[in-house]
């Protein structure tokens, strides 16, 4: 399957910062508060997840520098890992340094990296977002009355999205994007919106995303999570 879009660095996903083992949550205090073009760590942390292959992805990069325009990369002392699993670090273009993990698991809602920090401590962040389980039409896909999809863990925050890829018979593909939030697992797609797509029959498979940002003193995080469903048959009427 392929999937809706790489990640890029930049996404502002959620994540919970938190010190193992010193202190139950990060807290910004007026000692430790960054001055003004002082080095700081940055980091960026991408999830992928592949519903039917069951297959998750990992990837964490760091760098530090003054701001996330001024940077260099940064390649970490001890071990990064994603889910308990240690992530392999490689070298890419441009000198950049990625630290990525794959693996075959069943989705669990909290998933975690784990990091030794420039000064010497272990930080710990978690992301979580609820899957879509499973969707169906309700009724057809029209582009001239619209859609309503029922989508188990359709229910969406501020900060998250449901993109829904549609693939016709000749395999191109469009995307219909619907930005949380939403507090109904069901989901209604205008006319407007469906007017890229082509009639007939075709495939259609959902990516949920999630995507923030977090400041801390010191350290600047951001991350995303992006959960691929199966496709079902569908049929696009005029």
């Amino acid at each position: 399957m392929q999937t809706y879009q790489q990640h890029t660095y930049g996404f502002w996903p959620y994540l919970a910062l938190c010190l193992l083992f010193i202190l139950p949550a990060c807290r910004e205090t007026e000692s430790t508060e960054s001055l003004p073009g002082r080095t700081k760590i940055f980091a960026d942390f991408f999830i992928r997840y592949l519903a039917p292959e069951q297959q998750m992805r990992g990837q964490a990069s760091f760098w530090e520098g003054v701001s996330w325009d001024v940077q260099d990369p940064l390649e970490l002392s001890g071990i990064v890992s994603f889910e308990n699993r240690k992530m392999e670090a490689r070298r890419l273009p441009g000198d950049q340094i990625r630290y990525a993990e794959t693996f075959k698991e069943a989705y669990e809602e909290g998933l975690a990296f784990r990091f030794r920090n420039t000064d010497g401590r272990y930080l710990q962040y978690e992301i979580k977002m609820t899957p879509v389980r499973d969707f169906f039409v309700k009724g057809k896909i029209s582009k001239s009355e619209g859609a309503t999809f029922v989508i188990n863990g359709g229910i969406m925050s501020q900060e998250e999205s449901l993109v829904f890829m549609f693939t016709d018979e000749a395999q191109q593909a469009r995307a219909v994007v619907v930005e949380g939030p939403s507090s109904d697992i069901e989901i209604t797609i205008p006319p407007e919106k469906l007017q890229g797509l082509t009639t007939g029959p075709g495939q259609l498979y959902l990516v949920k995303k999630q995507q923030r940002a977090e400041s801390h003193p010191n350290l600047e995080l951001t991350a995303a999570i992006e959960y691929y469903t199966g496709q079902r048959e569908v049929t696009v009427e005029e």
